[in-house]
């Protein structure tokens, strides 16, 4: 019988690091709209968000275009 190789756990840690992540990157949201920071601060902060999610979910829908 052969033995096959599971990939779910790697996978799973692999999703719970990405997940861990983006809870890091939103704790970051609240002080920036506390101190009403300039548009420019908050396109950064999009912009590496909308990396963030394409990196750990993939680039699944039209709406989350990077550029």
């Amino acid at each position: 019988m052969e033995k096959q190789a599971s990939t779910q756990p790697t996978r799973g840690l692999s999703l719970d690091r990405g997940l861990e992540r983006m809870r890091q990157q939103h704790a970051r949201l609240t002080p920036l709209l506390m101190k009403r920071s300039d548009a420019s601060t908050l396109e950064a902060f999009d912009l590496e968000a909308e990396r963030l999610i394409t990196e750990v979910f993939g680039e699944t829908s039209e709406m989350l275009v990077i550029g």
